[in-house]
């Protein structure tokens, strides 16, 4: 069993636009889309597609990241 840690998005603006500029390097670079999106208070909802190689699991490591460093 896999328990998840949240913690506390502080500054919802920031994150909205880390999640956006993530999204945006990722249609160029890799062919990932992101549709509709929602951030919560301490996680974020949200549609994402991808090719073929698209490994989930890796983008959503990149996503924590860009978006933590926000």
């Amino acid at each position: 069993m896999c328990t998840l840690h949240r913690q506390k998005i502080d500054n919802l603006k920031r994150a909205k636009n880390a999640l956006e500029q993530y999204g945006a390097n990722a249609v160029e670079r890799f062919n990932v889309a992101i549709g509709r999106y929602v951030i919560m208070p301490d996680h974020i909802h949200l549609f994402v597609r991808g090719g073929p190689d698209f490994i989930l699991s890796e983008w959503v490591k990149g996503l924590k990241r860009a978006v933590g460093r926000q």
